[in-house]
């Protein structure tokens, strides 16, 4: 993969990214977050493709999908199968030529290997100003909120230390 998705380690004293808002639902856990630095355009795309990638390392990736925004939110989604498509570059030239440079929100589903269950993450792009995203998970016996929370908070803090490298990338 990209030398930008090298693993990077949480320095002692340095901030964890903390959900605004925790759902439960039943088992069914929707943590949402909402931080500033993912109000830049391609962000949420960057973030999705970067949750996939590091997740892969601690759970099975399933699918990526790209939804359009607004009213043509219901119609055909983009859906990547294939961890190793997952090129933001090419991403980007998808979204542009399948979706008109129109992105809504982007999923990113992976199984955790040991539970069978199901994490979600939704990576919102609204406008400006109300970007965020969440993950949400089956809260069931056996299932490591933990590890889910270190790699949440892996993947924001590489994409900051990141962000101009992965926008460039990007072509944004």
């Amino acid at each position: 993969m990209n030398s930008i998705f090298k693993e990077r380690r949480r320095k002692v004293g340095e901030p964890r990214l903390l959900p605004v808002s925790t759902f439960r639902l039943a088992d069914i856990v929707v943590q949402s977050y909402m931080p500033n630095e993912i109000k830049s355009n391609g962000a949420c795309l960057a973030m999705g493709v970067m949750f996939a990638a590091y997740g892969n390392n601690l759970y099975k990736f399933d699918f990526l999908l790209l939804r359009r925004p607004g009213e043509k939110i219901f119609s055909e989604p983009l859906v990547y199968k294939d961890l190793g498509k997952l090129l933001l570059k090419e991403v980007c030239q998808d979204i542009q030529m399948y979706m008109g440079g129109q992105l809504g929100s982007v999923y990113v589903q992976m199984i955790d290997p040991q539970t069978n269950g199901k994490i979600g993450a939704s990576f919102w792009n609204f406008d400006r100003d109300s970007r965020s995203f969440s993950v949400a998970y089956y809260a069931t016996e056996g299932f490591n909120v933990e590890k889910l929370s270190d790699l949440v908070n892996q993947v924001y803090l590489t994409f900051i230390v990141n962000h101009e490298t992965i926008m460039t990338k990007m072509e944004l």
